[in-house]
């Protein structure tokens, strides 16, 4: 009976320093042909990585074992260390690799410390099945550290339900925060721990060194800020974040008593901190029905990438997009299928790159890259005063529900700064409430051979069924100031309507996909503002 150490993980590198290679091309000084796959004696997966400052690269995850003949044993941490070339680091584990079962479910996070010591989050079962906030720490050999928790592990219970750690980092102090869900029946809550070095709870955060913002959902994300404050990040009906204070209270400060949750997005998969203090999220963007429930993707309602970029405050950066979120499908191919971004990377000129997957229609996955500028905001074209129009009914009916909007100009616009939505052009429609969170969106996705058509002065969109989010028609008019025109037009229960009355002023904008145009109109004395219906003019 045998047991080779595996960690089923395929790794790649990339050869800036050959000088007849592509810098795009496998780097074949890496592994073999610049991949390397290790098994280890079963079924594994590998979640997440590090570099180390010596160069050598860390992966941790999944892994089952099998005893052969047999089947796969349980779920077991997973991880492997290679040197440079991608070799095994035979001072590391057993050849290179480590299996362990201090965690169920292996490892979803992990970090290093300066003194080299690896630190996993996860599930820590106990005998009664019960899973708790769980973290493993190993010395840089491999080895449980015996002086961590109890003999390497740390489990927290927060309620006496099923707990986990998805998210781990380290503060300046050599304090250790994990973040994840506490269960609590059959709901699950953003919850936060913080650790001394030794892995004891640390008694000045929070409740005993524990807190839940009573925020139902998962944290996936922890940024530990240079000021004390903690970030977190997750899923909570949309993107969400939470930040404490030092002592694991809410910062009210931020968004709504410590709490921002930006609806109308999908899942939030990764958070990052931008030098300047401001927030990048990354995940799935989908369209939701008005129950808060997927909507059907067979009838045109796609996943995409989405990314949000928050003020330090909390607030939605409008400067990062017109709507202050980015949705990017990936074609006609990818439609009705998954397509989420797991982490998002800050290059060092500010731009944004998202990372990911995006699965066909023939439910093959590719893997998949987006990057945004980093460059100034183009500003949005406003409309003429008084030129402009909201009218949103949000009735006890959602097939009676409606919207209409319309813009003129201020200025002339041109026919070619609406791009070409029979190809290339999506348009999105968002409306930013006076608080400055964003209320709602919607998109019109117009692939080529959709129904988009071009006219003597623009485009119009026809959709018999209102597809995706209810809007239907859509017209661009280019023409000299006082005579350019946008119009959006929706109704059914597939508009995703805000809750009304919105406190003022109120802001529409609409942003082009592929191009820096934008336009807005500005609603700040409304006619008409009750629970059932939205009426204004523009400034």
């Amino acid at each position: 009976m045998s047991r080779n150490l595996v960690l089923g993980l395929v790794l790649s590198a990339l050869a800036p320093g050959v000088v007849w290679a592509w810098p795009g091309d496998l780097d074949p000084t890496f592994g073999r042909g610049g991949k390397v796959v290790t098994d280890l004696g079963g079924s594994a997966l590998g979640r997440v990585g590090l570099i180390e400052p010596d160069g050598r690269i860390v992966v941790a995850g999944l892994a089952y074992l099998r005893d052969l003949p047999g089947p796969l044993g349980p779920p077991l941490i997973g991880l492997a260390r290679y040197l440079p070339d991608g070799t095994l680091d035979p001072t590391f584990g057993n050849g290179g690799t480590v299996t362990s079962d201090a965690l169920s479910f292996g490892a979803y996070a992990i970090v290093r410390q300066s003194d080299g010591k690896l630190i996993v989050a996860g599930s820590a079962v106990d005998e009664a099945g019960s899973s708790g906030f769980g973290l493993a720490r190993f010395d840089s050999d491999g080895t449980l550290d015996s002086t961590f928790g109890t003999a390497g592990v740390v489990s927290t219970d927060f309620a006496g339900g099923d707990d986990d750690t998805r998210a781990v980092t380290l503060q300046a102090d050599g304090k250790i925060v994990g973040a994840g869900f506490a269960g609590v029946g059959a709901d699950s809550f953003f919850a936060v721990a913080r650790y001394n070095p030794d892995g004891t709870l640390d008694p000045s955060f929070g409740a005993g060194g524990k807190t839940t913002p009573n925020l139902r959902g998962i944290a996936v994300a922890v940024v530990a800020e240079p000021d004390g404050h903690i970030v977190l990040g997750g899923t909570a009906g949309g993107f969400a974040l939470v930040r404490y204070d030092a002592a694991g209270v809410l910062d009210p400060s931020f968004g709504s008593g410590g709490v921002v949750v930006t609806a109308a997005l999908g899942v939030l998969t990764s958070l990052v901190r931008q030098p300047d203090g401001e927030f990048v999220a990354a995940g799935g963007g989908v369209a939701v029905g008005t129950d808060d429930t997927l909507l059907n993707t067979s009838f045109g309602h796609y996943s995409q990438f989405a990314l949000v970029r928050y003020g330090p405050d909390g607030g939605l950066d409008a400067s990062f997009a017109p709507c202050g979120a980015v949705e990017t499908p990936f074609g006609r191919a990818f439609s009705g299928a998954d397509a989420v971004a797991q982490a998002a990377l800050l290059q060092a000129d500010g731009k944004v790159v998202a990372v990911g997957s995006a699965e066909r229609v023939t439910h093959d996955s590719s893997f998949a890259l987006a990057r945004y500028g980093g460059g100034p905001a183009s500003a949005c074209a406003p409309a003429a005063s008084g030129r402009g129009g909201l009218t949103l009914k949000n009735l006890l009916d959602d097939d009676r529900d409606m919207l209409r909007f319309k813009w003129v100009g201020a200025g002339a616009v041109d026919r070619a700064d609406f791009g070409d939505p029979t190809t290339t052009s999506d348009y999105g429609f968002c409306i930013v409430d006076g608080t400055g969170m964003r209320a709602f969106r919607m998109t019109a996705t117009a692939p080529a051979g959709g129904d988009w058509q071009a006219t003597t002065r623009g485009y119009n969109d026809r959709n018999r069924y209102r597809e995706p989010e209810g809007l239907s028609p859509v017209k661009l008019a280019a023409g000299l100031a006082g005579r350019a025109r946008i119009e959006f037009h929706g109704r059914g229960r597939n508009l995703l309507m805000p809750p009304l009355p919105l406190p003022a002023p109120v802001t529409v904008r609409i942003e082009r996909s592929d191009g820096p145009q934008c336009w807005q109109a500005t609603f700040s004395t409304p006619r008409t503002n009750t629970e059932r219906e939205f009426a204004a003019s523009s400034d």
